[in-house]
């Protein structure tokens, strides 16, 4: 995964985002929690004004991405995300940790995983810990989600556009 004369920092910052973005963009399925009782809409009432359909709520999504891509750190990257949707890295953690997702075609504990090593990547990130950085670098990519693994999907929204 590492390209040529692209830090490896980079490269995972980079990589952050994109999955940062793709989590976000997941995580507007709480709807479905909200529906069958097994959540608040609270706490997820700026994520829910996301659109509904997977490509234009991608698309909704790219300019707060491009801002993110812009950022020095990790932490002011989920910062902006974290301001305009209310919800940090934690809470998408537990959000897709919740029992409701159990079986769902749509969204859930899968995620979970994903997130934290989203998580992880930004302690890695802040303490520029290079062999874990690495790690996450190829692993996150090739994780699996609900129907696929995660570089395919973000692939084909990132087609979409």
């Amino acid at each position: 995964m590492e390209r040529p004369g692209v830090s490896v920092a980079d490269q995972a910052l980079r990589i952050f985002v994109d999955y940062l973005a793709l989590s976000y963009h997941e995580a507007r399925n709480v709807r479905h929690l909200i529906r069958a009782g097994h959540t608040e809409p609270g706490p997820y009432a700026h994520i829910l004004q996301l659109s509904r359909h997977r490509e234009e709520a991608w698309r909704q999504l790219q300019p707060l991405r491009s801002m993110a891509h812009l950022c020095e750190s990790a932490k002011a990257a989920e910062e902006l995300f974290r301001r305009r949707f209310g919800l940090c890295l934690e809470d998408l953690a537990n959000l897709f940790a919740n029992p409701g997702w159990k079986d769902s075609s749509r969204g859930g504990n899968q995620w979970a995983y994903v997130v934290r090593d989203l998580i992880e990547l930004r302690q890695a990130l802040s303490v520029q810990e290079l062999d874990t950085l690495s790690t996450l670098l190829e692993s996150i990519p090739r994780m699996p989600h609900n129907n696929g693994i995660l570089s395919s999907k973000l692939r084909r929204l990132d087609g979409a556009l």
